[in-house]
């Protein structure tokens, strides 16, 4: 068994994929390189580098399986102890594979390791911004001996995304996912805050992050979070089967209330742990707005997962209704459409949609 493994998913990352594979190299016994069906010139790159580096694994998928099950192909393929993501427009420091893992060998409390640093870069490979990936405050809550501390800490400070691209125990990466998922792939949100629960997150400082800042990515790494950019999420996550705008908020939340429920049961936990953290959650989406009013045209749910998803749209129902920040008339204005829109007064109940769905509260 190789003992590092380098995973890169892809897709039409012709411009950068080169550069990418180059930077990961010399950094891991084995890279293994998922294509979803590229359009361009990545599987050319990538199939001729593979054949020059015969630790290079490029697996191409005959259609586009969307990025959620090419993350969940990367992951499967894999054979190292450790797994480290790389995006497929990004690039990595030389060494710094190497340093991760003296990092995570050498704690047993930590369950996984990611850059000290980000330095984003343009098209033309110029930096645009240096600094470190994250506030002090996350840093040291994501490194408490708590796990609820850490599990919290994941919640509130909304981390810079770069951290999911960091080193992991394979056989916890593996575990996590198949446990706290709730559709067939996880999301990055939900799967940070699950390895928060298993141990310490630590930042190595030997190690920098190169983001690719490609004009195209931009509604993903900022936080303005708007219909338009779920509804693409949807998208390009499930491979066009689902375009409903609430699916990732609502697969964050089933995650997210998946793993509070069963800390709550753990020794030591804190009274209402996991009622305050999943309040938290939906505040979160509250303000957004995207509490889910709309589960059509979801993807399937896992086996077993059913009551659990059923559960978590009921709260969150109840939550956009009553929850703090609502506005009493608004509330009010809640009620009275579910009362008018379907009775004759439905010129009323228009009128009522359009001020409630412009504050974000149905659909």
């Amino acid at each position: 068994m190789a003992a590092v493994s380098i995973v890169i998913p892809v897709y039409n990352e012709g411009p950068y994929i080169e550069k990418t594979l180059r930077s990961v190299v010399n950094e891991a016994d084995e890279v293994v390189v998922c294509d979803n069906a590229s359009t361009d010139e990545t599987s050319e790159i990538c199939s001729a580098f593979a054949k020059k580096h015969p630790h290079v694994r490029h697996i191409r998928h005959e259609r586009n399986i969307g990025a959620g099950r090419n993350f969940a192909a990367c992951f499967n393929l894999a054979s190292g102890d450790y797994l480290r993501i790389v995006g497929g427009h990004d690039m990595i420091s030389q060494f710094s594979t190497q340093s991760m893992v003296h990092m995570i060998e050498s704690r047993s409390d930590v369950a996984m390791v990611y850059s000290g640093y980000r330095i984003s870069i343009n098209s033309e490979y110029s930096i645009s911004n240096t600094g470190s990936s994250h506030k002090e405050s996350f840093i040291s809550r994501v490194a408490s001996s708590s796990p609820y501390v850490r599990t919290l800490g994941m919640i509130e400070e909304r981390p810079d995304y770069c951290v999911y691209y960091g080193l992991y125990k394979s056989t916890v990466l593996r575990h996590l996912i198949n446990q706290y998922r709730i559709f067939e792939y996880m999301t990055d949100t939900g799967f940070l805050a699950c390895v928060a629960s298993t141990g310490k997150l630590l930042p190595d400082n030997k190690s920098i992050y190169f983001v690719m800042d490609k004009e195209e990515l931009k509604s993903f790494i900022n936080d303005e979070y708007t219909r338009h950019e779920y509804i693409r999420y949807a998208r390009t996550t499930t491979g066009g089967e689902c375009e409903n705008p609430y699916f990732w908020p609502f697969a964050i939340m089933c995650e997210h209330y998946n793993l509070l429920r069963q800390m709550q049961n753990w020794d030591e936990a804190p009274p209402k742990f996991s009622q305050t953290a999943f309040e938290l959650v939906l505040r979160q989406f509250a303000r957004m707005p995207f509490i889910p009013v709309d589960r059509t045209n979801l993807p399937p749910i896992c086996p077993g997962k059913e009551e659990l998803a059923n559960k978590v749209f009921a709260i969150a129902q109840s939550f956009r209704r009553n929850g703090p920040g609502i506005k009493v008339k608004d509330r009010a204005r809640l009620i009275a459409y579910d009362l008018l829109s379907s009775s004759p007064f439905k010129t009323i109940a228009h009128k009522l949609r359009t001020k409630l769905r412009g504050k974000g509260l149905i659909d």
